[in-house]
């Protein structure tokens, strides 16, 4: 995957922006946004898979819980991952979030790690939808 996200200007934190043509690109390209910010996303291989399923009574809190449990499967279990997967379903008023992960264990001398991201943010989280292109932009607290 090349570059897929800009960082936008931001005081205290880190504010990312990526563009996609469907909710599940966005959000594998936030997916991507966040490891890439916290490690050399370059230097991840994807040799194991894991399974991720996580809900949300709208789409923010989705994106909100996704990134929480990236960075949780960072911090707690010492993955990183370099390709992402996601489906994202409607049912019974709440949206769910299927995803594959591919990557491997954390090991500080490969990765290269850049930031400690801490925590996600509801803070400036946008998702719209301009022409026939999704636009979602986030903060993570540093």
């Amino acid at each position: 995957m090349n570059k897929v996200y800009e960082t936008l200007p931001h005081t205290a934190d880190i504010k990312l922006m990526v563009e996609g043509e469907t909710l599940e690109e966005i959000f594998e390209k936030a997916a991507y946004a966040l490891i890439d910010t916290a490690v050399d996303i370059e230097t991840v291989e994807p040799k194991e898979k894991i399974r991720v399923v996580v809900r949300g009574t709208d789409i923010y809190e989705l994106l909100y819980n996704f990134i929480e449990e990236l960075i949780v499967l960072i911090d707690a279990e010492s993955k990183v991952f370099s390709k992402f997967k996601v489906t994202i379903n409607k049912k019974d008023g709440a949206f769910m979030l299927e995803g594959e992960l591919w990557g491997e264990h954390l090991d500080l001398k490969k990765h290269k790690p850049k930031i400690h991201v801490k925590a996600a943010t509801y803070h400036e989280m946008e998702i719209k939808k301009e022409d026939s292109k999704y636009i979602l932009s986030f903060v993570l607290d540093i």
